[in-house]
């Protein structure tokens, strides 16, 4: 169970679970990790049976990544308002990680995708070479 924070780290807050991003300044970059039934909803978009932009219950639906990490398989990470945490770090606990391959998905989808440039900045420096799968 991993304690500091670091790219793809899981941690909850408020009784919802984010994967953290960055850290720039004061502000923590996350990505909420959606409950099943958004996540269901969510899908529908990339299947065609919502239309992107689409709000659900206030989440803007246009970068999210389907996770395959052990125990999130049926969720998603959506890049809804990240940036909006201004939270103090000391709070907040890392409870598990993103496997490999949804650490490349949540990279990727950042720099494809209209989100603050600060984070893009800080994600291309990001090397997953040595980064051991679960």
């Amino acid at each position: 169970m991993p304690e500091a924070l670091f790219f793809g780290t899981i941690f909850i807050y408020i009784d919802k679970h984010y994967v953290f991003l960055a850290e720039i300044e004061d502000r923590i970059y996350a990505a909420r990790i959606l409950n099943i039934d958004e996540s269901k909803m969510i899908v529908n978009v990339r299947e065609g049976k919502l239309r992107a932009g689409s709000k659900l219950d206030g989440i803007l639906v246009y970068a999210f990544v389907e996770l395959s990490t052990d125990g999130y398989e049926d969720n998603v990470a959506s890049l809804n308002n990240t940036g909006e945490q201004k939270n103090p770090r000391q709070f907040l606990v890392g409870q598990d990680k993103l496997c490999k391959e949804d650490m490349i998905s949540m990279r990727d989808e950042i720099l494809s995708n209209p989100v603050p440039l600060e984070l893009q900045e800080n994600i291309t420096r990001l090397n997953f070479d040595n980064i051991e799968d679960q």
